[in-house]
């Protein structure tokens, strides 16, 4: 288990703010960082691999202190994998050697990263000859095979393709309920702190505004639309109204008791009920 109550001043685009966060993170929890961009998301993943002091306050792992004003684990002692914005990885190393760089990094779970993460046809090349999305994959393959206790992950899958990143959400999913190890994510995809986090934070200038599960946070029962009308037909008994959204045209029937106050012309907004929708395909 991890538990923090930290402090620290940053800068942000509005002036000077603090960073101020208090929780815990159980074994084997899933954490989403999520919020605007220079919020301090970024930072509590520094905070928490020992990248960054703090100002005051404590951070323990398992009884051990982590962090304190004037005390820092160094990285190397902590039991975490990071993947990083810039990936982080050894340009003169190839593919296969920035998986296994470290102890006790296991053989087989070295050719099944490579696999997994579709890097087994250029596992000899080095990183130089990498486009940014091959790098990002290098990135999370190399921070799994540590086995960590504590997966660390900064936007990690902002340069993939939405099929890769579809897969290796699954695959990350599935890695991570094997082996069990705490999971802190920090995005801006709701899609990925949605399928890869148990609670999500979310915090704007350093403080956190909610903690909810995913479903809470994310998950609307009706969406509200502003449209323009443009033509109303009436019927037997309704009215059919045809609107403009987005340049493209929608009609659709409603009752006439709900536009009696309404024109041609007028900018309204209409609720898409969620109870019954239809799929229709894949895009």
């Amino acid at each position: 288990m991890i538990r923090f109550n930290f402090g620290k001043k940053l800068k942000g685009v509005n002036g000077d703010f603090e960073l101020k966060i208090s929780g815990e993170i159980e074994d084997g929890e899933r954490i989403g960082i999520f919020g605007p961009s220079g919020s301090g998301k970024s930072t509590i993943l520094r905070i928490l691999a020992g990248l960054e002091k703090i100002d005051w306050g404590e951070v323990w792992c398992d009884g051990e202190v982590w962090n304190r004003s004037h005390f820092l684990l160094a990285p190397q002692k902590r039991n975490i994998g990071f993947v990083f914005q810039d990936y982080a990885l050894f340009p003169h190393l190839s593919v296969i050697d920035n998986i296994r760089y470290g102890k006790g990094v296991l053989k087989e779970d070295v050719a099944r990263l490579l696999e997994m993460m579709e890097l087994d046809k250029i596992a000899h090349h080095k990183i130089t000859q990498l486009s940014g999305g091959q790098a990002q994959r290098v990135a999370i393959a190399r921070a799994l095979a540590r086995r960590p206790k504590i997966l660390i992950l900064d936007e990690p899958m902002s340069a993939l393709d939405q099929r890769i990143k579809s897969k290796l959400l699954d695959e990350l999913d599935g890695w991570q309920r094997e082996l069990g190890f705490m999971m802190v994510l920090v995005s801006h995809q709701i899609a990925e702190i949605y399928r890869l986090s148990d609670r999500v934070l979310e915090i704007d200038e350093g403080k956190i505004l909610s903690i909810k599960t995913p479903k809470d946070r994310f998950v609307r029962g009706n969406i509200a639309l502003s449209v323009e009308v443009l033509d109303m037909k009436k019927m037997d008994l309704n009215v059919r109204l045809e609107v403009l959204l987005h340049g493209e045209i929608f009609s659709f029937v409603c009752h006439p008791s709900e536009v009696e106050n309404i024109k041609i012309g007028d900018q309204i907004q209409i609720m898409l009920k969620s109870f019954s929708p239809l799929i229709v395909s894949h895009c």
